[in-house]
């Protein structure tokens, strides 16, 4: 059973946080009985997103809509993505459409529209056009004009479908960034105080070659960090592999 209310506070007695919320409507005592089984009753939270979607989000799915439709129906690829024929607009609103009802059934909602999104459900949608490209490979021509602040995602979708961040080559190598260190057991290592991104065997050379700062400044590319659920999503071993580890290059 479902009940809408509003946050009057917050306190923050030690580690927990307490809220006092005003139901938007009576709620009967035997409501509340009904779900407790004698025990103190429980609820879950969810946060209501009021802000609406942003003019760079909704350009941001456009852009990867257009992507694979791209591929999807063999067009040559244009910079220019605005200059499209009528046919091709019909072919984007047919894969636009058939991507929003797949959208809607994952999030387990009616429908999913652009146009009266809020920020987080348009975040979760370009999180699931990003992913849904690294399924079927599509190819990104242009990821640093349309991912910006999703480049996170992006390289978590690499490490996890071990495609280089770089070249999209498919089959590369987890890259380690940070070195173990002197003295420090491989063993016992904690692993999400680490940096990876993924490489391609090319690239792996590279970084080796020239020090990570330099290739980072150079394909303007950086690494990210995985709590233990990302590590294990990623396949990535809890501890290091001897080898995989670099030091890091200042030049």
């Amino acid at each position: 059973m479902e009940f809408i209310g509003t946050i009057k506070s917050i306190t923050y007695p030690g580690d927990k946080t307490r809220l006092i919320i005003d139901i938007d409507e009576r709620v009967h005592p035997t409501v509340i009985s009904r779900h407790t089984h004698g025990s103190a009753p429980q609820l879950g939270l969810e946060f209501f997103d009021n802000r609406k979607i942003s003019a760079d989000q909704r350009k941001k799915a456009f852009a990867i809509m257009t992507e694979i439709t791209r591929h999807f129906y063999n067009e040559n690829y244009s910079s220019e993505l605005r200059l499209v024929s009528p046919s091709f607009a019909d072919d984007r609103k047919s894969v636009e459409t058939a991507l929003k009802e797949s959208f809607a059934t994952y999030k387990n909602i009616e429908r999913y529209s652009l146009a009266n999104s809020d920020m987080t459900t348009a975040r979760d949608f370009i999180n699931f056009l990003i992913e849904f490209c690294f399924m079927f490979d599509v190819p990104f021509h242009e990821k640093e004009r349309f991912l910006g602040e999703d480049i996170q995602f992006f390289l978590y979708m690499c490490l996890k479908y071990r495609k280089c961040a770089i070249t999209g080559k498919a089959g590369s190598d987890v890259h380690h960034i940070d070195a173990v260190g002197m003295g420090r057991n491989r063993n016992k290592v904690d692993s999400t105080q680490f940096r990876f991104i993924c490489l391609s065997r090319e690239m792996h050379n590279l970084v080796h070659q020239i020090g990570w700062n330099k290739f980072s400044s150079m394909h303007k590319v950086g690494a990210i960090k995985l709590n233990e659920k990302g590590l294990k999503e990623c396949r990535i071993k809890t501890q290091p592999v001897s080898g995989f580890y670099i030091d890091i290059d200042e030049n």
